[in-house]
């Protein structure tokens, strides 16, 4: 027991915004970084914004897999914060470490000795292959930090701590938009290092972030502070327990980002610009997905704080107070996105034929942003809440790879569909989705209490 946990789990508007909006901005800056790598780097090119993004899609299936370790790590973090129990609390933070560590081994390995193998499965352009070869040499380092930023991430979050995170992540934001102006194009005396450059920006910044987080947890008075050994103080019973809660959301997200690969490896292989359309897209939207991705992890957490205090009912209640915020937003979202669509582009020095595929992909896709918010909710929040995972890997990854990624390729290589087009083929999946997200949340598998 921790004297210094809050009592009872505060279910008001007032305290679900107060969450929401620091884990919002955090995921809002981090798909800046992004964001802003290719937005300079697109001043040299559609080979090297193509090569970058290739490099970001494998490192975005690395991300996942480490973050669905983490989330299911989350779903008892929450759970043993509202049951007060700070010791187990330590040790699920410990316990994520261990997969972590092997989904590290598995993909860091290749693109540190084979990283020519590894862009050859997205393209066969090679220019773009050498410009991946010279971002993948030197962004490959970051990928440890990766692991324990995350843990640290979640469990700062977990603790109603979210404002951390969220600075530390505006700091790194900061330092890699300096170091990108400096080192992709040679400004102020600095080499001009194109997309190498960018690599090393990424690399400093992602470092300096480790090391302000972990001075931060051992220097401040916290409750995420405790001796090392604290942390892997746990016998194979308890890691079992938080393993098997963990490896089904990990599965979801990797299944989910190699989903995602394969969209991009579609339009990869139907042409550079394509591809280059494609990554601009997604690099937009993953700014306004920030907004339900925030909605969503704020769900897991206030839910599995009731669950853990044992108030399921009121964990009911508040699930249908998170759908309906969650459907205003994604309305206000969906409408921002359309009109602002022109400008965003505006930003990005391509080609016509690229600014008008990336203005209609925006557009045509602003309409299922509702559905997507959706059952971002429900499957990254409500039923990770209470353990009911598997259910979301069935719901997400089935209509995945059953409708969406043969619409992808059927509507782009045999049908020759404009781009906007495929992007609305995709994204009919999510009418499906969103139905078996609505049955599955109703049946109410979800509320349970996993610690007491």
């Amino acid at each position: 027991m921790d004297t210094n946990i809050e009592k009872r789990e505060d279910t008001s508007l007032a305290h679900i915004l107060k969450l929401a909006a620091p884990v919002t901005m955090q995921n809002m800056i981090a798909s800046s970084l992004g964001f802003i790598d290719v937005l300079m780097i697109g001043t040299l090119g559609k080979v090297s914004i193509t090569a970058v993004g290739i490099c970001n899609q494998y490192f975005f299936i690395y991300f996942l897999a480490i973050f669905g370790i983490s989330s299911g790590s989350q779903i008892y973090l929450a759970q043993y914060w509202g049951d007060k129990n700070i010791k187990n609390f330590h040790k699920a933070m410990g316990v994520a470490v261990l997969p972590s560590l092997f989904f590290l081994l598995i993909f860091f390995v290749p693109v540190f000795f084979f990283p020519k193998f590894v862009l050859s499965l997205f393209t066969s352009d090679t220019e773009v292959i050498k410009q991946g070869l010279v971002y993948f040499k030197v962004v490959c380092l970051s990928y440890p930090f990766h692991i324990v930023l995350q843990i640290l991430s979640i469990a700062f979050r977990a603790s109603k701590k979210p404002s951390v995170p969220m600075i530390i992540s505006a700091i790194s934001l900061g330092l890699n938009t300096g170091l990108n102006y400096l080192l992709i194009l040679g400004n102020y005396g600095f080499p001009r290092l194109g997309v190498r450059g960018a690599a090393i920006a990424t690399l400093t910044s992602t470092f300096i972030a480790l090391i302000i987080s972990i001075l931060f947890v051992f220097f401040t008075d916290n409750p995420i502070r405790a001796k090392i050994s604290d942390y892997f103080n746990f016998d194979k019973k308890f890691f079992k327990m938080i393993l098997f809660a963990a490896m089904p959301i990990a599965l979801n997200e990797l299944l989910w980002s190699l989903g995602s690969a394969l969209f991009g490896m579609s339009f990869s292989r139907y042409s550079t610009a394509a591809y280059a359309s494609y990554q601009i897209f997604n690099l937009i939207y993953g700014l306004i997905f920030s907004f339900g991705i925030g909605l969503a992890i704020s769900d897991t957490i206030i839910l599995g704080n009731l669950l853990g205090e044992g108030r399921l009912e009121e964990a009911r209640k508040l699930e249908r107070k998170f759908t309906k915020i969650t459907f205003v937003v994604s309305v206000i979202s969906g409408v921002l996105i359309f009109f602002l669509a022109p400008y965003f582009v505006m930003l990005f020095k391509v080609s016509d034929y690229i600014a008008y595929n990336v203005e209609m992909m925006i557009k045509v896709d602003a309409f299922f942003i509702p559905l997507k918010f959706y059952t971002l909710l429900h499957i990254l929040g409500t039923l990770r809440a209470g353990d009911d995972s598997i259910s979301g890997i069935i719901i997400d990854i089935g209509t995945m790879f059953l409708m969406g990624v043969p619409l992808a390729f059927i509507s782009l290589h045999y049908f020759n569909l404009p781009l906007y087009l495929v992007i609305a083929c995709i994204s009919s999946e999510e009418i499906l989705k969103s139905l078996f997200c609505y049955l599955r949340v109703k049946q109410g598998k979800w509320v349970k209490n996993l610690v007491s």
